[in-house]
């Protein structure tokens, strides 16, 4: 639910106010945005259930942050990986 407003917002942009390597990766998050919103749960419960990490057992200031960016990244890197699979963009 966080997306929306953020995309509010930075609709409102015009990309040429920004660093070009900032739009560069705006845009690389963009087009595997999908993929990483239906592949963190998968990732979630492997971390929580198989791994035994759960962050509901940590302060949340830290825990849910640190376990958001961990889930992001994993689940980022593993969709820009099956994005270069032929035959599966189609």
């Amino acid at each position: 639910m966080l997306h929306l407003p953020v995309r509010l917002y930075l609709s409102h942009f015009h990309y040429g106010s920004l660093p070009e390597g900032m739009v560069s990766l705006l845009q690389t998050m963009a087009k595997y945005s999908l993929g990483v919103y239906l592949m963190h749960p998968f990732f979630y419960d492997l971390m929580r259930y198989n791994l035994g990490i759960n962050p509901m057992e940590y302060p949340p200031l830290l825990s849910v942050p640190v376990c958001a960016m961990i889930l992001y990244v994993i689940s980022f890197i593993i969709t820009a990986i099956l994005s270069q699979i032929p035959g599966l963009r189609k």
